[in-house]
Parts: structure tokens; sequence; C-alpha cells
């Protein structure tokens, strides 16, 4: 064989490994594109569409592009209808993202855009990347893939009405939300409400120590010690304070705190602080009006008590005296007529007693002349003489020098309560503690009668559960019951007082 046919033999055996090579490339790139959930085109440096994926097909087949033809050959994205259908400032994007990266400006191309093909509102993440053609042809070709991200858009467009509706509400509200870490008393976000709160910039409320030291005196160290000892159980709080405005008002704060807690991070606290300083007005009106009323009831107690004692009290023992007389005088008389003076003279000297302890109920002198313990044991011993039930009196170290306000409030709800155990419990025995800490007072009432259900009607509604409430309240205390059918009931009161 001549040189010249060697030659043209090489030659073709070298073309046939060509096609063969070209088809194989070809086949995997068919099937790796087409394994591909995401719709995928592949154009070529003239922006002609060579590849489509089993997905694009799919899709042009629902938009109404031929099955025969599915894009291929046309010019991406002109095309008339099909997943690369865009508005026409989106299909301006595309084709200007495109064509840098075939001229080499750019490596990657991405964006969203709203797809027209279809009625129903759908949305299409792009991404653009080329690639070098295998060794037997030169140029690039660029893979494009298309992912419907519909859902993601929608619930992120929820999600900006959402935060455009609560940022509204804020705003009408003139709440402020805040955000920091836990344990640091630096804000790392602060709402623009906060300028009209205080008076200070967002910049003043992100220096560090800023919130602490326009924090009352009195309440400073009660709120930076509760925002910085967070418990790993606590996620949400309240708490409320008073703050000094940059024109040196005093304004009490809301503030409704939230705990976020990332796993391998600090916590982070969210908060939202409200202006409360009018309800405070109003809280602090309600209970000047509760403590004059208060006052005024106790000024008449002692009033009609010193009419009691002073008069009515001493006119029945004049005449309980002069009953004795008569008696003792008619002893030489009938028996029948002594007698019956003695009855009197009895029934006058109960009545006279009776008024006597009336007159201690609406005001004990004891309180005053002896102070609170034993004018609570007296009042216990008194009461289980009279009704019949067994009163077991404990107190511990209680201060004999207390406010007043504090002494007659105890006092009060001891009596009131007493008597509802006596009254209505049924308990053959009933347990008084009254003991004292360094900051608080505490009284216990406890009983193992028929108790009740505290939020049955007659008993939210009752005068004298009313009345220990509000005593308890008007002196910064908290006031509890707890009982159940057939359980018994314990009144407990705590009160602070002064170390």
């Amino acid at each position: 064989m001549s040189e010249a046919a060697l030659f043209k033999k090489e030659i073709g055996n070298s073309l046939r490994r060509v096609v063969e090579n070209t088809e194989r490339d070809s086949k995997l790139v068919q099937g790796i594109i087409d394994a591909s959930g995401s719709c995928i085109v592949i154009i070529d440096e003239a922006r002609s569409i060579v590849f489509a994926n089993r997905a694009w097909r799919q899709f042009a087949t629902r938009t109404g592009v031929l099955s025969g033809e599915n894009g291929l050959g046309k010019t991406y994205p002109e095309l008339s209808s099909g997943i690369a259908s865009a508005c026409p400032r989106d299909t301006v994007a595309l084709k200007e993202g495109i064509q840098q990266i075939v001229d080499g400006e750019e490596i990657e191309f991405e964006m969203r855009y709203r797809c027209t093909a279809l009625a129903d509102p759908t949305w299409i993440s792009i991404h653009a990347s080329s690639f070098a053609r295998s060794e037997y042809h030169g140029g690039r070709l660029i893979l494009i893939s298309h992912d419907d991200v519909s859902s993601a858009e929608l619930i992120s467009a929820e999600i900006r009405k959402d935060e455009l509706r609560f940022r509204r509400l804020l705003e009408t509200t003139n709440i402020v939300p805040w955000e920091r870490s836990s344990g640091e008393i630096r804000f790392t976000y602060v709402g623009e409400q906060a300028l009209d709160l205080l008076g200070f910039s967002i910049e003043q409320w992100k220096q560090t120590d800023f919130w602490a030291s326009h924090i009352h005196a009195e309440d400073r160290s009660r709120i930076v010690a509760q925002y910085s000892n967070i418990s790993p159980f606590t996620d949400h709080f309240k708490s409320e304070y008073r703050m000094i405005t940059e024109d040196g008002r005093v304004i009490w704060i809301e503030d409704l705190v939230d705990v976020v807690r990332e796993w391998g991070r600090r916590p982070t606290m969210h908060g939202f602080m409200t202006n409360i300083s009018d309800r405070k007005q109003t809280e602090h009106a309600l209970a000047d009006v509760t403590r004059r009323l208060i006052d005024a009831q106790e000024e008449e107690r002692k009033r009609i008590a010193r009419e009691l004692h002073d008069d009515l009290n001493q006119r029945v023992a004049l005449i309980s005296i002069e009953l004795e007389q008569a008696a003792q005088m008619c002893g030489r008389n009938p028996s029948s007529l002594s007698g019956r003076l003695t009855s009197l003279q009895q029934k006058v000297s109960e009545i006279s007693n009776e008024i006597h302890r009336m007159s201690y109920e609406l005001h004990p002198s004891k309180l005053e002349h002896l102070g609170l313990v034993p004018a609570v044991r007296s009042f216990c011993s008194e009461l289980a003489r009279s009704r019949g039930v067994n009163i077991e009196f404990h107190s511990g170290k209680v201060p004999e020098t207390l406010d007043r306000d504090i002494t007659l409030c105890v006092f009060r709800t001891a009596q009131e309560a007493l008597q509802n155990a006596s009254k209505h419990s049924g308990a053959d025995t009933v347990v008084v503690n009254l003991n004292a800490s360094e900051r608080q007072l505490e009284l216990s009432i406890a009983d193992q009668g028929r108790g009740f259900s505290p939020t049955q009607e007659k008993m939210t509604e009752g005068l004298g559960l009313t009345s220990m409430q509000e005593r308890v309240r008007h002196v910064g205390g908290s006031f509890n019951v707890i009982s159940a059918p057939n359980r018994g009931t314990t009144v407990h009161v705590t009160i602070p007082i002064a170390s």
C-alpha cells in the first residue's frame, strides 16, 4: 500500500474515533443532565440550545412548546413560551447576564424572575455557568439550570407582609423592640421608637452601660441582676421598672422579654419596651383611694368602738350594778323577785361583755398599746372561747415596731380569716402562724375543714375575701388562698418589711 493510501486510512480512522467520541460524549452529557431534577438546558456561544434535559422537556410540554422541538436550536432566552418566558425587564436582565458569560466577563450568573408562561404565580431561580467543550471541539458551552421557587417566594412575600404589618403596629403603639446577647448590658439592636421613649439617639442606646445607667437608682440593682442571671429554664419573663429620660423625667417601663437559645451559641434576648406611666399613675391613684377608704373605715370603727366602750358599755355596767344592789335590798322580800332581778343582772352583764367584744373587734386597743403578736394571740383566745374552736397560735421573732398600715393589715386579715374558718370550715382546730424575716412578714391560717373551690362565684365576689386582698395589696404584699372541697383551707399572706 502506498504512503498516500496509508495516510488517507489513518485520517479516516481518526475521523471515526472523533465521531465515536463525540457521540459518546453527547450521550454522557444527555444522561447527566436528565438525571437532574432541575430544568436544564446547555447553550453554545451563539446562545443556541444544544441540549435540554427531561425536566425541561416536560415543562415545555406543560407550557405549549411542541414536544418535538423542546426549544432545541432556538436562541436562549428568546422563546415564545416555556420556562424562560419572563416580563420584558427580566428578559433584558437574562440576556445581559448570559451574554456576560458568553463574552467571558463573568463566570456565573444568578437571578430570580417571574415566569409568564403559566397563569398561576410561578417564580424561577436561574443559575448559569460555562465549561469547556470536549478535547475534540473548541470553545465553551453554558449550562443553565432552572428551579421552581414559587413556594419559597410566596412564603417570603407573606413574611414581608407580616413584617410590614408588625412594623406598622410598632409605629402605631410606640412599642420599642430591642435585642442583645444574654449576660451583656449593651443593645445590638434598638427600634427607632426608642428615640421618642427617652429622647436619646439610637447610637446612644447602643453604647455600653447606657441602659443600666438610665434605670432609676431604686430599681437598678434588682433589674440588672434579673437580666444578667437568666435561669437555663427561663424562656419568657416580664419586668416593670423606671427609667430617666433625657430631660430628667421618670417614666415607667414594661418590658416583655423572650430568651432564644441555639446550640453552641450564647442565648439571645429579644424584648419589647412599652411606656406604662399612664397606667402606673392610674394604679397609684386607685391605691391612694383604697388607702383613704381603709383609713376612713378604721377611723369610723374607732369612733364607734369608743362610743360603745365609753358610753353604752358604761351605762349598761351601771344598770348591772344597780340591779345587783336592788337584788340585795330585796333579800328580805319574796325570793321570786330576788331571783328575777339576779337574772336581769346576768343578762345585762352578758350584754356588757358583748359590747366590749364588739368594741374590741371594731378597734383593738391592744394592737396600739401591746403590738401585733399580743393582739393576734388575744383575739385567737377570745374567738376560741366564744366559738368553741381550738385555735393554735404560733409566732416567731416578729418586730415589735412595724408600720401602722402593715400591723393593721395583718391583724384585720387574721381576724377575717379566723372568723371565716370558725363559721364555715367545720374544723375542730385552726392553726395560726405569724413569723418574720429580715425582709418580709408571713401569716398563715390553716384548717382541715370542708374547704371550698376558690373559683366559685360566691367566693370570688365575697366582700370578706375582697377586703383581705385589697388590704394586702395596699401594703405591697401577696395574698393567696389554697383550698379544695373536703381538703381544708390555707390563707397565706406575705408582706415586705424594711430591714
